[in-house]
């Protein structure tokens, strides 16, 4: 159980991570081939393409221990003539929708547990971070999110 439990949050984890670099990719103008779960060894188990995503192939691979997003040969040279500034923003995108899933989960699981009447210093300090980045996101955004 317990194995088959951290596959699940590591799989969720990383098409978080891939889905925050897909958006903001998408966002800058860069036309996207596939996003897939998985290693993408051999034929997908699911493939699958949303309307509202023309040209974008939605994959599963079997190999569930990792997740991609892939550009077209277009939306590559697109992507090489951004200015540094969007390709920061499309490069820090994963670590920064990863920060706000945790932080998400985090509150909910502190409600969960607020509602029990436990562990009330630590869904303060989750609730703090969401304060601190949603107040000093300019600053995040300008200073932080380039490094």
């Amino acid at each position: 159980m317990g194995l088959i439990l951290f596959i699940l949050i590591l799989t969720t984890a990383l098409a978080v991570h891939e889905l925050g670099h897909a958006v903001v990719m998408v966002n800058n103008g860069v036309e996207l081939r596939r996003i897939g779960l998985g290693f993408p060894l051999g034929r997908p188990l699911f493939q699958w393409q949303w309307k509202r995503f023309p040209g974008i192939n939605f994959e599963i691979h079997p190999l569930l221990l990792g997740a991609f997003v892939e550009p077209t040969t277009k939306g590559s040279r697109h992507m090489k003539s951004l200015s540094y500034k969007a390709k920061a923003d499309i490069y820090a995108a994963g670590a920064w929708a990863n920060i706000v899933f945790y932080l998400v989960v985090s509150l909910m699981v502190g409600l969960f547990f607020l509602d029990q009447g436990l562990n009330h210093t630590a869904y303060a300090r989750t609730a703090g971070i969401c304060a601190a980045l949603l107040l000093f996101r300019h600053f995040f955004r300008r200073y932080l999110l380039p490094i």
